[in-house]
């Protein structure tokens, strides 16, 4: 008698901190799919909806928060709203995906908060440009670092692994 055992794994794209760097998303979006990656969590700082609408584009199902540098924050919130495929909310998003609970904000504070009351899996944030792979107890807290790349001079995006729990810095070169 053979049993069959099917693990679901889904490969998620967590980005932050793009500050109108089109060519940069762009770049950082491509690489996301050859690797997989099946969603985006995006943690703020779009700074224009014409960035935003880029990854709203993208077609994959998108989990986003908003940022402390963002233009035209009625036009941001219409495009999420016009989108079937995006669950957005300004400060802090909260939601279930593959069996994992996520918390999505851009502070550190936040995150922090969050993570102590361990009702999540992971918590991921951006705001301070610098990648962050942290475990306070059993809950992840992950900061993508920026797209950007102005703060840095570094450009990277995370992949979070929903089987493994793990999450993994990539860099972008353009």
């Amino acid at each position: 008698m053979a049993i069959f055992v099917i693990l679901i794994c889904m490969k998620i794209q967590v980005v932050s901190d793009i500050h109108s760097r089109k060519i940069a998303i762009k770049k950082a979006l491509e690489i996301g799919k050859k690797m997989g990656c099946e969603a985006i969590f995006f943690c703020g700082d779009t700074s224009d909806p014409e960035t935003f609408s880029i990854l709203c584009e993208d077609g994959r199902p998108l989990y986003a928060v908003l940022g402390n540098i963002e233009t035209d924050i009625e036009k941001t919130k219409e495009l999420a709203k016009n989108s079937p495929h995006v669950t957005f909310d300004p400060y802090v998003l909260t939601f279930a995906i593959d069996g994992k609970s996520i918390a999505l904000t851009h502070y550190p504070h936040s995150a922090e908060q969050l993570a102590k009351e361990e009702t999540y899996d992971a918590v991921f944030h951006g705001h301070t440009y610098k990648s962050r792979i942290e475990y306070m107890g059993r809950v992840l807290i992950g900061n993508p670092g920026e797209i950007s790349g102005h703060i840095t001079g570094r450009r990277s995006f995370g992949v979070y692994d929903t089987t493994t729990g793990s999450f993994d810095i990539i860099k972008v070169e353009i």
